[in-house]
């Protein structure tokens, strides 16, 4: 286990070396870090942790932020982060959207595998009661195989809960997390059968037997339709034995592979802006589970982000609702300004209204959406270290989401009014956008770069690249330009070549740049792009490290070092 750790603070060390600005010796011409390795077989199965709500917002919402204000730290960059600037597949992450195309069928798929609960073969036999959380549910054992958690609207905006259960876990899975099989079925009562053994929590905390009378109270807060068939999200359980949730910061101590601290992780950070997407509000620690699991003989701690009903709208009265997104529930800096302007500072939950063509969603809208300024239900230790660098990554997988695949998403949500169906589309979309153009206007927006060989036998290569300012944010092409020099020696300080261009009218969001720039190809250089648009926005750079292995395979992108 030593040793395991060991070789953990080497990779860890060197991804922060990758991640850091500016180190004169630029990165190494090796080839790029793409699986993390921490899922190396874990001996000790890790002991269970649990969560109180209550405890959890005390610490993020006083003591944590105390204690912060009294270190005085500044945050610094995520540290898994490989040296072009993105996040390598680990326990916690796999790339998927952001570097794989994905059909909209594959996106709306999510970790759905055959078979699907069938509401057709039954029975449907409830084990225990769901006593967490708002709205009633069970546990349940279908015929296949399977047990799923079974969860249902409620009476206060029918059908929300579930449709945010199933495309929550959509689009968190497509962007890159692990996250259960969620799916909306429609059922006739009759396919559900009680166990006698099925138990739930009294008010005590004692285990006591589920009462018929207990599972009709229960299905009497379902959606029904006017053929009597009941709605209700069924959740697959999840492979491995659980260990309860991670914890928003720190390490798991028992697991020898968990050693970045998880408030320094990219994608814990990142997190933030896709939960802001759908307005996931709710990203306390309780909405996560680790599982240990094992696979190809190893065993090993996989996290999984789970439930994600309370996304959208809240389950709340008409005042919170207003605020979530907006503020926490208790907020001190808005207390604060509230106090010393007299009431008087505007709110985007002020004038905030419901849209009558798609009431069950509340208050969820695009036209009071700001996605700097989102905030979830209390404090999170990840979301308040995030970086432009994180946001930026964050914002690159979100712009890859097409309007196709929203729509494919929505769908799953299986909605019986068409009217809601395609605000909650619409909704989605214009806040995606929002979030690219807020994110891509300000900072370097040029990703996806990659090297053409201009002629077999050829030295002569072409670099390219793509603007997502342009392609996914509404930036005008004529108003661009790109500033680029070619930077070599010892100190990386040696000029030896420039140019300036404007996009091509013809394919305005994609670029190339002929190398080597100069007289001579430095053997490593680092190629700056500086990003110049209409004089109100300040002007980006990032920077390209090649390493030219000469013929025949010529030059590698070594790193990437985006500026601002």
């Amino acid at each position: 286990m030593a040793d395991l750790r060991n070789k953990w603070i080497w990779i860890a060390m060197a991804m922060l070396g990758a991640a850091c600005s500016h180190a004169p010796r630029g990165f190494p011409a090796t080839e790029t870090l793409w699986q993390d390795p921490d899922r190396e077989h874990v001996s000790t199965q890790p002991q269970a942790r649990s969560s109180t709500l209550v405890g959890d917002a005390l610490d993020q919402t006083v003591l944590r932020p105390w204690s912060d204000f009294l270190a005085f730290s500044d945050p610094l960059e995520s540290i898994n982060v490989n040296s072009l600037d993105e996040v390598p597949d680990s326990s916690w992450f796999v790339n998927r959207i952001g570097r794989v195309d994905m059909t909209p069928a594959e996106v709306a798929r999510g970790s759905c595998q055959a078979p699907s609960l069938d509401p057709q073969r039954g029975p449907w036999l409830i084990t225990r009661a769901k006593t967490e959380g708002i709205n009633p549910g069970f546990f349940i054992k279908a015929p296949d195989g399977f047990t799923y958690l079974l969860k249902f609207d409620g009476s206060h905006r029918p059908q929300r809960e579930t449709v945010a259960d199933v495309i929550g876990s959509k689009l968190y899975f497509a962007a890159g997390y692990h996250a259960p099989c969620n799916e909306i079925v429609y059922f006739r009562r009759n396919i559900l059968q009680l166990d006698p053994a099925a138990v739930t929590v009294n008010e005590f905390g004692e285990k006591i037997a589920l009462a018929p009378a207990a599972v009709e109270r229960a299905l009497a807060h379902a959606f029904r339709l006017k053929t009597g068939e009941l709605r209700a999200s069924a959740s697959r359980f999840l492979p491995g034995i659980p260990l309860g949730p991670h914890q928003l910061e720190g390490t798991r101590l028992d697991d020898p592979n968990d050693i970045i601290a998880h408030e320094n992780r990219r994608e814990l950070r990142a997190v933030r802006l896709l939960a802001a997407w759908f307005n996931n509000f709710d990203t306390r620690e309780q909405n996560s589970l680790d599982m240990f699991v094992e696979e190809d003989g190893r065993r090993f701690v996989r996290h999984y982000m789970i439930d994600f009903g309370h996304a959208l709208a809240s389950p709340w009265d008409d005042r919170l609702d207003r605020r979530v997104g907006h503020s926490y529930y208790f907020d001190i800096e808005h207390i604060v300004v509230d106090m010393l302007s007299l009431g008087l500072m505007p709110r985007p939950w002020t004038h905030a209204r419901i849209n009558d063509e798609a009431e069950i969603f509340g208050y969820f809208d695009w036209q009071n959406f700001t996605p700097s300024k989102w905030r979830s239900v209390y404090p999170h230790p990840a979301h308040a270290r995030m970086t432009f660098r994180d946001a930026l990554w964050m914002v690159r997988i979100i712009a890859r989401f097409s309007d196709a695949q929203l729509y494919a998403v929505v769908k799953t949500g299986r909605l019986h009014n068409a009217r809601h169906e395609q605000y909650l589309f619409e909704a989605l979309r214009k806040r995606r956008d929002l979030i690219t153009e807020e994110y891509l206007q300000k900072h370097v927006p040029l990703d996806r770069f990659r090297l053409l060989r201009r002629q077999a036998g050829n030295s002569a290569q072409s670099l390219c690249f793509e603007d997502l300012a342009i392609r996914h944010a509404g930036a005008n092409p004529a108003q661009v330009l790109y500033q680029v020099k070619m930077m070599a020696g010892p100190q990386l300080d040696q000029r030896l070549g420039w140019l300036q261009f404007q996009p091509d009218p013809d394919h305005p969001d994609r670029s190339c740049v002929l190398l080597p720039l100069g007289d001579r190809s430095p053997g490593y250089g680092v190629l700056r792009i500086d990003v110049r648009r209409r004089s109100s926005v300040p002007p980006t750079a990032i920077e390209v490290h090649l390493f030219d292995h000469g013929l025949p395979r010529g030059q590698q992108i070594v790193g990437l070092d985006r500026l601002n």
